[in-house]
C-alpha cells in the first residue's frame, strides 16, 4: 500500500474551508459524517461553502459521545451507500468511522480535524470498539485532510495534553531505532536526528501553551504533520501498546496519555533487559505472544521468518557483541528514561487537578494488562525471551 505523502495531502491554513469545497467539486454526492459540537461550530460555515460551489451533500451527525462501533458503522453505510466521497468532521471518532465505512462502500475520503490531535487523522487504519474490545481495522489512507488554523487555535486542553504526550512517547522509536542499530547494524540517522529535534521543539511548545497558546498550538499541529512525515519513513508499527491495569480503568485516558504510557513501559523492559533483572520466566512465551498479536490482527509472518533464523543469533559473535555493547546501552537507555520523566513532569505541570497522573508506575511490569508489540520491539523481546540478551 502507497505511503502517505504528507506535503501534498495535508493543507494547513487559515480559512481552508474554500479548499475544501473546490477539492470536493470534483464528487457528485458528497456524504458528511460529524458529532454535535462541530454540527453548530462547524458545518454551518463549511455548507456555505458547499454551496457556493453548487455541490450536493447531505450531513449525519453522531450522538454527543460517539463510539466508532459496529451499530455507528452499519448505519452510516447504509447511509452514504450512494456518495462518491466521505468527508469526516470532527475528532477520532468520527474519523475512524468514516475510514471503516469508506473502506466497506469502496469510496474514497477526506478529514476536517476540528481539534488538535495525534497522527490518526493521517493513518491507514482505525480502532473500533467490539463489544469488550478495541480492534485495530486496515484501511484507506485518507484523499486529502484539511486543517484549519482557526479551529486548531481553539482546541481543548485535554486534546493539547493528547498531543504533547503523542509526540513525547515517540521516544521510544529513538530507543527501538538504537538498539537495532547495535545489534543488527540498521539505521535511520538522516530522520532520527530529525525526530530528536521535533520532540526537542515540543519540549518548548510544552512551555509556551499558557503564555502564547495560539501559536503554541499551531506550531504543535505542524510538529504532528512532520513527525508523521518521518515516521511513516521510519516505518515502525504505530500499534506498540501496552497497557497497565491502572490506565485501562481510567475512562478519562486519552489516545496520547496511552501513546507516553506505552513508550514508558517499553524503555523500562530495555532497562531490565540489559541489566538482566527480567528473566526468561516474566517474559510471556511464545504461545501468548501468537495470542495477543492474532487478536490484535497481526501479520504473523514476521514472527515466522524471525524464528527461521533464530539460529543466526545462537553464534558466538552475537553474543560477544551483546556483551561489548550492554555498558554502552544501559548508559543510552538511563538517558531516555531520564528525558522522557522530565517530559512527564513537565505534562503533569499541565493537568488539571481532576486528571489521574498515572505516568510511570513503580513496579510497571507488574501491572501490565495485555501487549499489543511492533515488529521491531517483537524482535527484541523475543532475543531476551530466549535468554540471548541474558549474557
Amino acid at each position: 500500500m502507497d505511503k502517505f505523502n504528507a506535503l501534498n495531502k495535508i493543507v494547513f491554513k487559515k480559512n481552508v474551508g474554500v479548499d475544501t469545497a473546490k477539492f470536493l467539486k470534483d464528487y457528485k454526492k458528497v456524504f458528511i459524517l460529524t458529532s454535535k459540537t462541530p454540527k453548530k461550530t462547524v458545518i454551518p460555515m463549511l455548507a456555505n461553502f458547499l454551496n457556493e460551489e453548487n455541490i450536493f451533500f447531505s450531513v449525519y451527525t453522531l450522538s454527543k459521545k460517539p463510539f466508532c462501533d459496529a451499530d455507528n458503522i452499519l448505519k452510516i453505510s447504509s447511509l452514504a451507500k450512494d456518495s462518491d466521497i466521505i468527508l469526516s468532521v470532527g475528532a477520532g471518532s468520527v474519523c475512524d468511522t468514516s475510514k471503516i465505512v469508506a473502506k466497506m462502500l469502496n469510496i474514497p475520503y477526506a478529514v476536517f480535524p476540528t481539534t488538535i490531535s495525534h497522527f490518526g487523522y493521517f493513518s491507514n487504519f482505525a480502532f473500533f470498539k467490539n463489544r469488550f474490545e478495541i480492534l485495530k481495522e486496515e484501511t484507506n489512507y485518507p484523499s486529502k485532510v484539511f486543517i484549519d488554523e482557526n479551529i486548531i487555535a481553539t482546541s481543548k486542553e485535554n486534546f493539547v495534553i493528547s498531543t504533547l504526550s503523542f509526540i513525547f512517547s515517540f521516544e521510544e522509536i529513538l530507543v527501538n531505532e538504537f538498539c537495532k542499530a547495535n545489534l543488527f547494524n540498521k539505521e535511520n540517522m538522516f530522520y532520527l536526528n530529525n525526530l530528536k529535534k521535533l520532540i526537542s521543539r515540543t519540549e518548548a511548545l510544552a512551555n509556551m501553551i499558557d503564555i502564547k497558546r495560539e501559536t503554541a498550538l499551531l506550531n504543535l499541529q505542524d510538529n504532528i504533520i512532520e513527525l508523521f512525515s518521518i515516521c511513516d519513513i521510519i516505518n515502525p508499527d504505530y500499534t506498540a501498546i501496552i497497557l497497565a491495569n491502572r490506565l485501562c480503568e481510567d475512562s478519562k485516558s486519552s489516545f496520547g496519555r496511552n501513546a507516553l504510557i506505552s513508550s514508558s513501559i517499553i524503555i523500562k523492559c530495555y532497562k531490565l533487559f540489559w541489566n538482566d533483572e527480567l528473566q526468561i520466566k516474566d517474559i510471556p512465551n511464545i504461545e501468548k505472544y501468537l495470542k495477543l498479536l492474532e487478536k490484535n490482527g497481526k501479520n504473523l509472518q514476521f514472527l515466522v521468518d524471525f524464528m527461521n533464523k533464530t539460529t543466526e543469533y545462537k553464534t558466538n559473535n552475537f553474543l560477544n557483541k551483546i556483551k561489548m555493547i550492554k555498558s554502552k546501552m544501559e548508559e543510552r537507555l538511563n538517558l531516555e528514561e531520564n528525558k522522557l520523566k522530565k517530559n512527564c513532569e513537565k505534562l503533569n505541570n499541565l493537568f488539571t487537578q481532576n486528571e489521574t497522573k498515572v505516568i510511570f508506575e513503580d513496579k510497571v511490569y507488574d501491572n501490565l494488562c495485555y501487549i499489543s508489540l511492533s515488529q521491531e520491539n517483537f524482535m527484541l523481546n523475543t532475543l531476551a525471551g530466549f535468554g540471548y540478551l541474558n549474557v
